[in-house]
C-alpha cells in the first residue's frame, strides 16, 4: 500500500514491513488534525471511529482514555465522584448487563467506510462544558490523525495497516457499474451512431 500524507500516522511505518504497492493507494491529504478538544479541566470529550467497517466509540477525561466495558464503568464511577452525572447516568446501577447493552449500542458494524470511500473517519462526537452547563457539538465526519486519539491502544499497528490496505483493495476491485445508454455503447466500441447494423451503406 502505498500512503500520501502529510502527516505520519502510527501505523504508516509498517509499509516498510509489507512493502509498498503502488497500485493500492491511500490518499490522506485530507486529514484533520485537531487533536483531542477539551472545554475545560471538568469537561470530558468523545469521539466516535468508522475504521473499515467498524464503528468505535471512545471517551476521554482528564488525560486518560476509554472504550472497553470495564473501562466506561470506571469512567462513570469517576465521574460520579467528581460531582457530575456519569455517561451512564440514568441507571439505577452499573450492573454488567447494562454496560454490554451500552457497549454493543455505540459499537460494532457499519456502512459509513463504504458510503464515504474512506477507510478511516471520525464522527466529531458530542460534549458537555460543565462550567457553564451548555452542550456544545461539532458534528460532521472527517478524516482523523489517528495517533492524537490514542487508537493505537486498542488496535495494533500491524492491524490497522492490513484492516485499511484491505479495505483499498476491496474498493479498488469493485466493478464499476455501467450506466451509458445503448447508443452511447455503441459509441464508444467505435461505431457510427448515425449508421445501422444492417445498412453500413
Amino acid at each position: 500500500m502505498k500512503i500520501i500524507t502529510k502527516m505520519k500516522d502510527y501505523y504508516d511505518y509498517m509499509v516498510g514491513t509489507y512493502g509498498m504497492d503502488p497500485l493500492t493507494v491511500y490518499d490522506r491529504r485530507n486529514i484533520d488534525s485537531v487533536g483531542i478538544e477539551y472545554p475545560n479541566k471538568d469537561g470530558y470529550d468523545s469521539r466516535t471511529f468508522f475504521i473499515c467497517g467498524t464503528k468505535y466509540k471512545i471517551y476521554y477525561y482528564r488525560g486518560d482514555i476509554y472504550h472497553t466495558e470495564d473501562e466506561l464503568l470506571v469512567l462513570n464511577d469517576r465521574l460520579k465522584r467528581n460531582g457530575y452525572d456519569g455517561i451512564l447516568s440514568n441507571w439505577r446501577r452499573n450492573s454488567s448487563t447494562i454496560v454490554h447493552a451500552h457497549f454493543r449500542q455505540h459499537n460494532g458494524n457499519t456502512d459509513n467506510n463504504d458510503v464515504h470511500g474512506e477507510p478511516i473517519l471520525m464522527y466529531k462526537d458530542t460534549y458537555w462544558d460543565y462550567n457553564n452547563g451548555s452542550k456544545n457539538t461539532r458534528d460532521k465526519f472527517v478524516v482523523p490523525l489517528l495517533r492524537e486519539y490514542g487508537l493505537a491502544r486498542y488496535i495494533t499497528a500491524n492491524e490497522m495497516f492490513q484492516n485499511v490496505y484491505s479495505f483499498l483493495s476491496k474498493l479498488k476491485d469493485k466493478e464499476v457499474p455501467n450506466n451509458q445508454t445503448d447508443i452511447e455503447k455503441v459509441v464508444s466500441h467505435g461505431f457510427d451512431k448515425k449508421i445501422s447494423f444492417r445498412h453500413r451503406k
